[in-house]
This record gives structure tokens, C-alpha cells and sequence, in this order.
């Protein structure tokens, strides 16, 4: 899924397609709707093609990958990007988290080589990242819009609401604009990045074979 078509400025130069599943999550008009292991484009159709953040919903990645290296011209290249560390999200779709490994396994399986892989930051990136997510549960957990839903009674969780609503204010800014970039700041002391929050890779098509 292309979702809300983030990288459609890069491309600007480049004629540039996008694709959601059928009948997905976002409104947003693509250029054609499918699953991403039957794509209606022609072999060696596309000289690039940008997947980020999608192969950990989607249950059978192998296929996919093969699929893409069909419509992938040779030379051409996959542009990935996948989580390591991150919370559960577009459930019941979140089937796997990824390493640096299970993307080379990946890549040799499926006829690609995997010609760049970079971590994501590391165990201060990953520290910050979620240290400003606090805030924002907090309040989520005691919405009064959402109280029903979850078998809490609405005046209860409009007292907590109103009694959280100052830390909100005041920790939310202190954690987004103080807290988080020291951390990212700080992640360069960490070489081995083993805590990262995912990676991102540049697969490239074979020129001869498949």
C-alpha cells in the first residue's frame, strides 16, 4: 500500500504509480488497486520500486518479493524500508518484524541482491522515539470518546482526562522538543545499533537471470 502517496514529490521527474490493496485504508486515489503478489503490470514493467513500511503485513513476503522482481526491469531496484522495534499496528495485518539477517534470507530466496542495508539509529534513537509515545498513551487510555468501546464509564475517564491534561501540556513538549533530539543526539555513541528501530535496504534485480 502506497498509502497517502508520501514520496510522490520525490518522483516528480519520474512517471510515478502508486497501489493499495482493494478497498484499503486510505482514501487516497492510486493508480490501481491489487495484492502485492499479483501485480497487473507486464514483466520488467518498473525501473524502481519504493516499499516502505508494508512487508510486515504482509503474511507472505517470499511471493511478494518474487512478484516485484517480475515487474522490476534488470538493474532495477527495490527500495525498502522495515521495523525491527515498533509497536503493533494495523492489526490484525502486523505479521512479522525484521532483521538485517532475515533480509539478506530474504533477498538470496527470492533472486535479489541486496546491495545496501542501514540500521535505523539505535538504542538512544529507539529510547527517544518512545519515551514521547508516554504522553500520548496516557491520555489515550482514558479518552471519554472511547470509553464505551472499552467498558469505562465516560465520567471517569473525563475526571482522569482533565487530571492528566496538565502533565500533557507540560511533558509532551519538554519530551518532543528536549528530551527526544538529546537522545537522537546521543545515539551516535552507540556503534552496534543492536536496539534499532528497523532498517532500511536497496535490493537490486540481477542484470541477466532471475
Amino acid at each position: 500500500s502506497a498509502g497517502n502517496r508520501p514520496y510522490r514529490s520525490v518522483f516528480q521527474r519520474q512517471r510515478y504509480e502508486s497501489c493499495d490493496v482493494p478497498d484499503g485504508f486510505y482514501r487516497c486515489q492510486h493508480d490501481f488497486e491489487c495484492y502485492l503478489d499479483a501485480i497487473p503490470r507486464a514483466d520488467t514493467y518498473y525501473d524502481a520500486v519504493v516499499l516502505t513500511q508494508v512487508l510486515e503485513h504482509i503474511a507472505n513476503p517470499d511471493e511478494v518479493l518474487r512478484e516485484l522482481l517480475r515487474v522490476t526491469r534488470p538493474g532495477g531496484l527495490l527500495i525498502l524500508s522495515v521495523p525491527l522495534n515498533s509497536p503493533l499496528h494495523g492489526e490484525p495485518w502486523h505479521f512479522f518484524h525484521f532483521t538485517h539477517y532475515g533480509l539478506a534470507q530474504l533477498a538470496q530466496r527470492t533472486g535479489w541482491d541486496m546491495a545496501r542495508c542501514e540500521k535505523v539509529g539505535g538504542a538512544y534513537w529507539l529510547l527517544g522515539k518512545r519515551l514521547t509515545d508516554l504522553p500520548r498513551k496516557a491520555m489515550k487510555s482514558v479518552d471519554p470518546f472511547r470509553a464505551h468501546k472499552r467498558g469505562q464509564s465516560v465520567l471517569a475517564c473525563l475526571g482522569w482526562s482533565l487530571m492528566f491534561l496538565p502533565f500533557w501540556l507540560v511533558f509532551n513538549p519538554l519530551l518532543a522538543w528536549v528530551i527526544r533530539p538529546l537522545f537522537y543526539w546521543l545515539d551516535r555513541l552507540d556503534f552496534e545499533k543492536t536496539f534499532t528501530t528497523g532498517y532500511t535496504a536497496v535490493f537490486r534485480r540481477p542484470d541477466t537471470g532471475v
